[in-house]
Formats: structure tokens, sequence, C-alpha cells
């Protein structure tokens, strides 16, 4: 059984190719490798996550003495994460590919009426 014709990939192929060739898309790249190739952010959000990883462990051990001073931490580098204008700017340009995706779904979905959602979001009722 043949799923698609080859004229409908080399569609999919060719968004995918404008999507890549997008202004959105190139931004997104550039601030995703100087985001990655800053080591002073880098190292606020290795420390976020290995307080994020602890908080989450001592949670579960019903540690609660602890807690509080682990959230103020995670607190803390998060302020100090969000003043790096190189983290910020990947966040922001990653928004804007991941809603450009978003769209593309939709419209797939509208035409369809296949979701490509996964998880409860993705539940029909």
């Amino acid at each position: 059984m043949k799923l698609l014709s080859n004229s409908t990939l080399d569609i999919a192929r060719e968004l995918g190719k404008t999507i890549q060739d997008s202004e959105e898309y190139i931004e997104y790249i550039k601030s995703q490798e100087e985001y990655y190739n800053d080591s002073n952010t880098m190292k606020l959000k290795s420390k976020l996550d290995e307080k994020t990883k602890l908080y989450n462990k001592l949670l579960v051990e019903g540690q609660k003495t602890d807690i509080k001073n682990i959230s103020l931490e995670i607190k803390e580098l998060n302020k100090k994460l969000l003043k790096e204008k190189k983290y910020t700017n990947y966040i922001k340009c990653k928004s804007k590919v991941e809603k450009t995706i978003k769209n593309v779904d939709n419209i797939l979905e509208y035409y369809t009426g296949i979701s490509n959602s996964k998880g409860c979001n993705g539940c029909k009722k």
C-alpha cells in the first residue's frame, strides 16, 4: 500500500526547506550557536539544571527543610539567566520557529482532520 504520493512528499520537503531558509529559522540557528557557545550562560544554565534536579530529588524524598533554600537558589539562577541576552534571544527565536511549525500543523489538521498532537493536548472530546 502506497502511503503518500511522491508529489505530496516533494511538497513536504519543499515546505521544510522553505522553513529552513526562512529569516526566523536562520536567526534561530544563529541565536542557538551564540547561546551554546557562551560559557557564562552555559554555566548558569548548568547550575540551574543541577539545582532543579536536586530540588526534584528532595521533593520526592520529602525533605522539606532544604527545599526552601534550593527553591530560592533556583529563583536567583533564573533571574540571572534571564538577564543574559544570548539566552533570552535564543528563547525568543526558538519560540518564533515553534510558532511557525505549530501554525503549519494547525493548517494540516484543518484540511485533513488529523491531529499531530501527543498526550492530553491531542485528546479529542
